[in-house]
C-alpha cells in the first residue's frame, strides 16, 4: 500500500497546487459541516428553554452561514478533485503504455493482448476513482471524525470512551473485509481480463468462427470465463452483506451506549438537557462519518488489488534491445540511457509528452538522417551480416532451441535467401539481425560490430522489413507509410509508393494519401504494396522480406513482385528473403538452407542443385506438387496426352531443376532474376518421367 501511495504521488506531482487547493476546501467544507450541529442545538434551546430572540437569530444566522459555507466549500473541493483524477488518469495511462510498448517482444509473446488493454482500461480507471472518490470521501469523513470527537470529548470524556469502544468494532469488522476485498478483486481483475481476451478473440476470429459453425462453441466457452467472474462476485456479495449488517447494528449501538450513558448521567444531574442533547447530535454525526470512512475501506482496498500489476508494469524496465549505443563511422557514442526509463522517469504524463517526444527526437536525431535517402553516420558500412555461433531459445521455450551453433555470413550489397522447411529457424534468425530478441550465446555482427553494442535506433532506422502478413494501422495512408519516419515528406511517401507500385491506386482512394486506413478499405496486395513503401520510404541498407507474395493471387502477386525487384535492384543494398516458393529466389547470390535451427546448406541454386541435398529434394517437392494435379486430368484429356509426343527424360528439363523450367509455381521472375521460365511438362508421358525422376532421387 505504501509503495502505490508513492508511485501515485509522484503521478499527481504536477497537480500540487490542484492538490492543495483541493485540501483547503476539503477543511473548510469538513469545519463547516462541524458547526451545524452545534447550531442546531443552541437555535433549539435558545427559543424553547432560554426564549431569548436575539440568541435564537443569532443561532439561526450562524447555522446559515455554515450551510452555505459547507455547500460552496464542497462544490469546490470536489470540482479540484475531479480535475486532479482526470489528470491522474491520462498520466497514469499514459506511463502505463509507454511502459508496455517498451517491453521486450518475448513479453508480448506470452501474454494475452486483451490483458493489456484490460489494464489499461478497467485497473486505471479503478486507481483513479481511488483518490478521485474513495480516498477523497474517507478523508473527508475522517476530518469529521477527528473534529467531532474533539467535540464529544468536550463534552463528556465519560460518553466519548463509551463510543470508542463501540467505534473501534466498527473500525476491526471494516479492516478484516477490506483485506478480503483485496484479495478477492485482484482476482477478479485476472478473470476479468481473461473473459476480455476470449471476447477479444471471437471477434478478431469471427470469419474463422463462422466458416466452422462454431458461434455456441465459443459463446459458451466465453460462457465459462463468466462463470467464474460470477462465483468470485457471489462471494463478494456474501462478504458485503455480512459487513453492512455487522456495520448498521454496530452504528445503532453507538446510539444505544451513548443514550445508555448519557441518560444513567443526566438522572444522576452530572449532566444537562442541553449537554446531552448535543451529545447525541455529534454522536450521529461521528458514527455517520465513521461508518462512511469504513464503506470506503473496501473501495480502497479493492483498487489496492487492481493496481498491483499495473504497479508491477510501471517498475518494469524497458527492452535492452531499445538502447542507446555506438554508431559505426560516428564521431562518437551516443551518450543516453534507454528511452523508456528516461521519459518515465522525468514525467508520466501529459507535462511528460513533450519531454518523452525529445528522448525520441534524439534517438531518431542520433540515426543522422531524418527523411528518406538522407545521409549519416555509418553510410560507408558494406551492411555485411555475420552469426557467429549463435544460439537461441525463445523464453517460452527454453529448453527447445531455436537456433543452435550458426554460423553465417550474409554478404553486403547482395540478395541472399533463406529456405527449408517450417520451423527450421528462418524467422528466428532474421528475428535476431533485426534485434527482436538477443541470442542466448553467440553474437550478430555488422561490419564485425555486434549489434547489442549499436544504437538501436540508429540501427532499426536503417533496416527494412516486408512480413507477409501485413499490418497497417489505423491512421492515413501517407502516415502508415512514413511510419517511423518522424521528418520524412510528402514527396518522400509519394516517391516511395511509386517504387511500391501503389501511387496510382492511393491516388484513387476517396482522400488519395490522406484517406484513413481501415480494416474494409484494402485489398490484400494493396496493403502489402503499401507494406513495401513503408519499408522504402526510408532507403533502407538492409532491407528483409519475409515471403512478401506467398498469400496473393496471381495479380495482386504481380504487382508486387515487380516492386520487389525493383526494390532489391538498388545497387548496395543488403537483401535478405525467407522463401518457401523456391522459383522465386532462383537468382539469388546465395541461398542458405535452414534445417533444425542449423545451416545445413550454403550455395547458389545451381551449387545447391548439384550438390542434391535438402535444397535439391526441396525444389522436386515443390515441382512434384504442381504436376500432381495433372492427375485430375478427365479422361479425354488425359487421352489427349498420350497421343502428343514425349517429352524426353533429361532431367535438365524436368521438374528436378525449376531453372530449366521444372517449376510452376511462380507467374513471374524470380527475385533478383531476369531468367525466363518456360512451361511445365504438358504431356502424359512428361508428366511419368518426372515422377520416375522424382522418386529416384527422393524415395521419401
Amino acid at each position: 500500500m505504501r509503495d502505490i501511495l508513492r508511485k501515485v504521488g509522484a503521478l499527481l506531482a504536477p497537480d500540487r497546487l490542484l492538490l492543495c487547493s483541493a485540501v483547503v476546501f476539503m477543511l473548510a467544507a469538513a469545519a463547516a459541516e462541524l458547526a451545524i450541529p452545534h447550531f442546531v442545538t443552541t437555535a433549539v434551546f435558545a427559543a424553547a428553554k432560554e426564549r431569548s430572540e436575539a440568541a435564537f437569530r443569532h443561532n439561526l444566522a450562524g447555522l446559515g452561514v455554515a450551510t452555505a459555507a459547507y455547500a460552496g466549500c464542497a462544490a469546490i473541493r470536489g470540482w479540484l478533485f475531479s480535475l486532479v483524477n482526470t489528470n491522474l488518469l491520462q498520466r497514469l495511462r499514459s506511463q502505463l503504455f509507454w511502459r508496455l510498448i517498451c517491453q521486450p517482444v518475448s513479453f508480448f509473446d506470452s501474454t494475452e493482448t486483451a490483458q493489456l488493454t484490460s489494464r489499461l482500461a478497467a485497473d486505471c480507471s479503478v486507481i483513479s476513482r481511488l483518490f478521485a472518490t474513495s480516498i477523497n470521501v474517507a478523508l473527508r469523513n475522517s476530518l469529521q471524525v477527528i473534529g467531532g470527537a474533539l467535540y464529544l470529548w468536550r463534552l463528556s470524556p465519560i460518553m466519548t470512551a463509551t463510543t470508542a469502544g463501540v467505534a473501534a468494532v466498527l473500525v476491526l469488522v471494516a479492516t478484516a473485509y477490506g483485506s478480503f476485498t483485496r484479495r478477492t478483486q485482484r482476482i477478479y481483475q485476472d478473470a476479468l481480463a481473461s473473459s476480455n481476451a476470449v471476447a477479444e478473440e471471437g471477434f478478431s476470429l469471427s470469419r474463422l468462427i463462422r466458416s466452422f459453425g462454431s458461434e455456441a462453441g465459443t459463446a459458451e466457452r466465453y460462457d465459462r470465463t463468466l462463470g467464474v467472474l460470477r462465483r468470485i462476485s457471489i462471494r463478494q456479495g456474501v462478504a458485503y452483506a455480512m459487513y453492512v449488517a455487522g456495520n448498521n447494528f454496530l452504528y445503532n449501538c453507538t446510539r444505544l451506549a451513548t443514550l445508555a450513558v448519557g441518560g444513567a448521567a443526566a438522572v444522576a444531574g452530572t449532566v444537562g438537557a442541553e449537554q446531552l442533547t448535543a451529545f447525541m447530535f455529534y454522536t450521529e454525526f461521528l458514527a455517520s462519518a465513521l461508518l462512511s470512512v469504513c464503506d470506503q475501506w473496501g473501495p480502497i482496498m479493492e483498487a489496492v488489488g487492481a493496481s498491483e500489476r499495473v504497479m508491477s508494469f510501471l517498475d518494469a524496465p524497458p527492452a535492452p534491445q531499445m538502447s542507446a549505443g555506438r554508431i559505426p563511422g560516428a564521431a562518437a557514442p551516443v551518450p543516453a540511457p534507454a528511452p523508456a526509463a528516461a521519459a518515465a522517469a522525468e514525467a508520466p504524463g501529459a507535462e511528460a509528452q513533450p519531454k518523452r517526444d525529445g528522448v525520441l527526437r534524439r534517438l531518431f536525431a542520433s540515426s543522422g538522417k531524418t527523411a528518406a535517402g538522407a545521409s549519416g553516420g555509418g553510410d560507408a558500412l558494406s551492411w555485411t551480416v555475420n552469426l557467429a555461433g549463435v544460439e537461441f531459445s525463445y523464453p517460452s521455450r527454453p529448453d527447445s532451441k531455436a537456433l543452435d551453433g550458426v554460423t553465417l555470413t550474409i554478404p553486403g550489397g547482395k540478395l541472399t535467401a533463406l529456405v527449408g522447411l517450417s520451423g527450421s529457424g528462418k524467422s528466428t534468425l532474421v528475428a535476431l539481425i533485426q534485434r527482436l530478441y538477443d541470442p542466448s550465446a553467440g553474437a550478430v555482427l555488422l561490419d564485425g560490430t555486434d549489434v547489442r553494442e549499436m544504437d538501436a535506433a540508429w540501427f532499426r532506422r536503417r533496416v527494412g522489413f516486408v512480413s507477409q502478413d501485413p499490418r497497417l494501422f489505423s491512421m492515413t495512408v501517407a502516415e502508415n507509410i512514413g511510419y517511423g519516419c518522424p521528418d520524412v515528406t510528402q514527396a518522400d511517401v509519394e516517391r516511395a509508393a511509386g517504387l511500391a507500385n501503389a501511387h496510382d491506386f492511393i491516388s484513387a482512394l476517396p482522400q488519395g494519401y490522406a484517406t484513413p486506413v481501415t480494416d474494409k478499405l484494402l485489398s490484400g496486395g494493396q496493403r502489402q504494396r503499401i507494406a513495401i513503401a513503408r519499408a522504402l520510404v526510408r532507403d533502407p541498407p538492409l532491407l528483409i522480406l519475409d515471403e512478401a507474395t506467398s498469400a496473393l493471387d496471381a495479380e495482386s502477386e504481380a504487382a508486387v513482385q515487380s516492386a520487389l525487384d525493383r526494390a532489391m535492384r538498388t545497387d548496395g543494398r543488403t537483401v535478405i528473403v525467407i522463401a518457401h516458393r523456391l522459383s522465386t529466389v532462383r537468382g539469388a547470390d546465395q541461398t542458405v538452407v535452414m534445417d533444425k535451427g542449423r545451416v545445413a546448406e550454403v550455395g547458389t541454386h545451381q551449387q545447391l542443385m548439384q550438390r542434391g541435398g535438402i535444397y535439391a529434394a526441396l525444389v522436386r517437392r515443390q515441382s512434384g506438387a504442381v504436376l500432381d494435379q495433372e492427375r485430375d486430368l478427365a479422361p479425354h484429356e488425359r487421352q489427349l496426352g498420350e497421343r502428343q509426343p514425349g517429352g524426353g527424360g533429361d532431367r535438365g528439363a524436368g521438374a528436378g531443376d525449376p531453372s530449366a523450367g521444372g517449376s510452376a509455381s511462380g507467374g513471374g521472375a524470380g527475385l533478383g532474376s531476369g531468367e525466363e521460365q518456360t512451361q511445365g511438362p504438358d504431356s502424359l508421358p512428361q508428366w511419368k518421367q518426372q515422377q520416375r525422376l522424382r522418386v529416384e532421387h527422393d524415395p521419401a
